[in-house]
């Protein structure tokens, strides 16, 4: 998770990215598995990680996250709480998996990149090598509503009219929120794939919002404490906010780039 008020007070309208609105978010993410391990990795625009799960064909034997790129310094210390998966049976369901792992002392990211590994640990199980990839792309939301797309694969899983953090379209889920209660109706109306590819997506359309702002103007400010966020993730729980500073260097644009995501460069 992310926020992008100064801790100095600076108003925001300073900080704007003078080229949003003739860009595209995207997020890629594979998953490939061989010989009882899967790695899991995940680039945008500001982030970049790599996890490796391990597994006897029932539950996880070993985890190691890397934190390649972050918004913050402190982001890095991450990689210690995702080892809460280690122990957990593969076939664990995303909800099982919430009640066991507290999300909000991971990363979000990197937590939600080894729940899709996890996940893929149980498909591999009986199916031996394999490998996915989910690519999200989001186009700059300026003053109409945007088509936010997820293929895996290649192949179109979902596409959805978004406008200020509410769905537009298509029927029959236009009206419904892309934050607060977005887990409930997703459960209920979507399965499979379709599902998977919902979640990236809300959390892709989160990330999204980085690209309005020119981040590196933000370097060295730390995680600001407010309402909105305090406890949301590994940053901004109460033991960290206010440790970490914000890095410079880290945001890239892919837009025209796509080729690069995977690449951590």
């Amino acid at each position: 998770m992310d926020s992008f008020t100064p801790a100095d007070g600076r108003d925001n309208s300073a900080l704007l990215n003078p080229d949003y609105g003739n860009g595209v978010f995207r997020r890629r993410i594979r998953l490939t598995a061989t010989d009882n391990t899967v790695l899991g990795e995940l680039e945008d625009c500001a982030h970049g990680f790599r996890v490796r799960l391990e597994h006897d064909g029932q539950t996880v034997t070993h985890v190691a996250g890397e934190s390649l790129r972050t918004p913050y310094d402190i982001c890095s210390g991450a990689t210690e709480p995702i080892k809460q998966f280690v122990g957990q049976a593969i076939s664990t369901t995303p909800v099982e998996l919430n009640q066991q792992v507290n999300p909000r002392s991971n990363c979000t990211h990197l937590y939600d990149l080894s729940a899709l590994a996890l996940e893929f640990c149980h498909l591999s199980s009986t199916n031996g090598t394999m490998q996915r990839q989910v690519d999200v792309l989001i186009p700059d939301e300026v003053d109409d509503a945007v088509t936010a797309r997820v293929l895996i694969d290649g192949e179109q899983v979902l596409a959805w009219q978004l406008r200020s953090w509410q769905i537009v379209g298509p029927e029959p889920i236009a009206g419904k929120p892309m934050y607060r209660g977005f887990a409930a109706w997703v459960n209920e109306m979507f399965t499979g794939l379709q599902n998977t590819a919902a979640f990236v997506l809300q959390k892709s359309y989160l990330v999204a919002e980085a690209r309005r702002y020119d981040i590196d103007a933000l370097a060295g400010q730390p995680a600001v404490p407010d309402q909105s966020m305090t406890g949301i993730c590994y940053t901004y729980s109460q033991q960290h906010i206010g440790q970490g500073k914000r890095l410079a260097g880290t945001m890239r644009d892919f837009t025209d780039r796509d080729e690069q995501l995977l690449q951590f460069r």
